[in-house]
């Protein structure tokens, strides 16, 4: 370098002021450094209430759930159990009528055999067979 450079170079800097600006900037990084400090300290309270509150909500949600599904497994039991128990009398209720028609049968077949009335054991004859073709096609019906 040469002397008038190196004039001009100390004239700009000198050490002091050097060291000051050193100082100054070192100040400043220290005020951003505890300010990033706190900031990070709120947001993480802030996170920590955030989940807090949705970890509460979620459980919230969850027990309702849980109380929402077994009442409604319950009310299916009570309707599943009302189900069956009407198909049960259903069930003895068409058994019923299948044992009268077939006395029903037997009867017509002992009063042709004996020459009762003809036009009433045709007659009743023709009831039975509507009957007994009704009650086939509910059970058909009914496995289906």
């Amino acid at each position: 370098m040469t002397k008038i450079n190196k004039d001009k170079e100390e004239s700009v800097f000198r050490g002091n002021e050097v060291m000051m600006m050193l100082e100054q900037m070192s100040d400043g990084i220290a005020v951003i450094a505890e300010e990033q400090k706190a900031l990070r300290i709120e947001l993480t309270g802030k996170i920590d209430d955030v989940r807090t509150e949705l970890t509460g909500k979620i459980d919230d949600v969850r027990t309702e759930l849980k109380s929402e599904i077994q009442e409604f497994r319950d009310e299916f039991n009570d309707f599943r159990d009302e189900v069956n128990e009407k198909f049960d009398s259903v069930f003895e209720f068409l058994s019923n009528i299948e044992d009268e028609l077939v006395d029903i049968r037997k009867e017509i077949n002992v009063l042709k055999e004996t020459k009762a009335d003809d036009e009433k054991v045709i007659e009743l004859d023709e009831r039975v067979s509507v009957l007994e073709k009704q009650f086939e096609m509910a059970k058909v019906n009914q496995g289906a």
